[in-house]
């Protein structure tokens, strides 16, 4: 009977602890230089690369369609799973007692270690994406590129950090495992659905930043093959 105990505590601790997805690739506020034929030079930022106000205008409107375009996507992603977990929380709103918090003692510190090495990795692959969006801009900017549709992808990619940065933070706050709290594995499965938001929402901003050195690629490929 206390085995069955130790085993079915430990499932619904270990749940949340699935490997989160490689994420790889990056920053909307990297900035350049390009220097103009009278010699001087201008500088130039991700979200502000053109000099008129309207210019700057259209800019800000595509982030914002394209903000509101991810948010809605992301949210139908959330809310397929949303049921399931407030069924699993309500479930598990119990203090731990007996054998079930021995069993959740066991593996507490196992446990804690893992939400930490998720969390560390999580950070890093956002910070990886950020430097190489940076990059990528950085490098259309001084080679003085053009891409029909640059201001598009680039409001994506901002839309997408922002949303990615704001779930990364949520999922880094939630509190390591306790078993001396109200409720342990409640907290546990709040863990892993902030996990999954912020895991949905870095792939978006991963692809994002794909969709813009794709495009950069092409254009410094079509160029080369004229040359």
């Amino acid at each position: 009977m206390k085995q069955n105990i130790r085993r079915i505590i430990t499932t619904s601790l270990v749940l949340a602890l699935v490997a989160t997805p490689g994420l790889a690739f990056a920053n909307e506020d990297g900035d350049g230089t390009t220097t103009n034929e009278s010699g001087s030079t201008t500088t130039t930022t991700t979200e502000e690369h053109t000099s008129t106000s309207a210019d700057r205008k259209d800019v800000a409107e595509k982030r914002a369609e394209a903000l509101k375009a991810l948010r809605e996507r992301l949210a139908e992603q959330k809310a397929e799973r949303q049921e399931k977990f407030d069924s699993k929380r309500e479930a598990l709103q119990e203090r731990l007692e007996g054998a079930k918090k021995k069993a959740c003692e066991k593996h507490q510190t196992t446990i804690n270690r893992i939400i930490t090495k998720m969390n560390k990795g999580h950070e890093t692959s956002f910070d990886r994406i950020t430097r190489i969006s940076e990059a990528i801009q950085k490098f259309y900017t001084e080679k003085e590129l053009s891409i029909a549709n640059y201001d598009d992808l680039v409001a994506a990619i901002n839309a997408a950090k922002g949303v990615a940065q704001t779930n990364t933070e949520e999922q880094v706050a939630v509190p390591e495992l306790d078993c001396d709290s109200d409720h342990p594995r409640a907290d546990v499965t709040d863990f892993r659905q902030k996990r999954l938001d912020s895991v949905d929402s870095v792939k978006a901003y991963r692809d994002a930043v794909k969709a813009l050195g794709q495009a950069v690629r092409t254009v410094v490929k079509n160029t080369e093959g004229e040359s």
